[in-house]
C-alpha cells in the first residue's frame, strides 16, 4: 500500500540558502533510494512538502521530518493511502 502525505510548516528564521541547498540534495538522493517521491516548496519563509510511497517508509520519513530542527509548526495537510505505485518526479 501507498501512501500519499501532505504537510505544512514555517521555516526556521536561521534558514539560510546553504541549508536549504543541502535538504534538497539530501532529500533528493535520500528518496531515490527509498523508491520516494513527492515535492518540498519554500515560500516566504513556509515549507509545502508532498511526499508519496510505501507507507511504512512515509511515515518513517515523517517522522524524521517532524523532529527536523530547521522549521517549526509542522502540519499535516492530507494524508491517504492509495494502492499500486506512482510516477518517479519530484525530490
Amino acid at each position: 500500500m501507498f501512501l500519499e502525505l501532505a504537510f505544512s510548516s514555517r521555516a526556521s528564521p536561521k534558514l539560510n540558502e546553504k541549508d536549504i541547498l543541502s535538504i534538497q540534495s539530501t532529500s533528493h538522493q535520500l528518496n531515490l533510494k527509498k523508491g520516494i517521491t513527492g515535492y518540498l516548496v519554500l515560500h516566504k519563509q513556509k515549507f509545502v512538502g508532498i511526499l508519496v510511497g510505501d507507507e511504512r517508509v512515509v511515515r518513517k520519513l515523517f517522522s524524521v521530518i517532524s523532529s527536523d530542527v530547521r522549521h517549526s509548526d509542522l502540519t499535516l495537510l492530507a494524508k491517504e493511502n492509495t494502492p499500486g505505485n506512482s510516477t518517479k518526479i519530484g525530490i
